[in-house]
């Protein structure tokens, strides 16, 4: 058994476009997409896009017996629609970090999505076994292969 986390509202903005928000009517339990108007049934385990990068990462701090190839299968919410979201374990790779007190090498599980369809992003992301299964690097990549990278510079301490 392991604690999910429920979001009750997302939203993101790309570039100058609008914010484009989702949240979820408890009452109703519904999910409403504000951007098109429509709404979901609210699923229990449901993440939205951000969310899900932490629900991984407390997954892995339950159970990180995991062989590559291993999938891990969520029901996330974006700005419009409630779909899957596949990530499977594609291999262990260390990393390089720079968390401001010189580098450090962290050893780290990447996890990559599987797009249900061809214009989806592929979202990675690198898991940091050394620092309690934090991200230490997330990276989207676009159907037109443009990328935009995140890596973790500090842990806080």
């Amino acid at each position: 058994m392991h604690n999910c986390l429920t979001p009750l509202y997302y939203a993101e903005q790309r570039g100058k476009k609008p914010v484009a928000e989702s949240m979820l009517n408890a009452e109703t339990q519904q999910v409403l997409f504000k951007r098109n108007g429509e709404s979901a049934p609210y699923e229990k385990g449901l993440q939205d896009r951000i969310s899900m990068i932490y629900q991984i990462a407390a997954r892995l701090r339950c159970n990180a017996d995991l062989k590559t190839g291993d999938t891990l299968t969520m029901r996330v919410m974006s700005t419009g629609r409630v779909a899957n979201e596949v990530f499977v374990l594609k291999k262990a790779q260390d990393l390089t970090l720079d968390l401001g007190k010189g580098e450090r090498r962290v050893s780290t599980l990447l996890f990559e999505t599987k797009p249900e369809d061809a214009g989806d992003e592929v979202v990675r992301i690198w898991y940091a076994k050394d620092l309690n299964w934090q991200p230490a690097k997330i990276e989207i990549q676009d159907a037109d292969g443009k990328a935009l990278t995140q890596t973790l510079i500090g842990t806080g301490t």
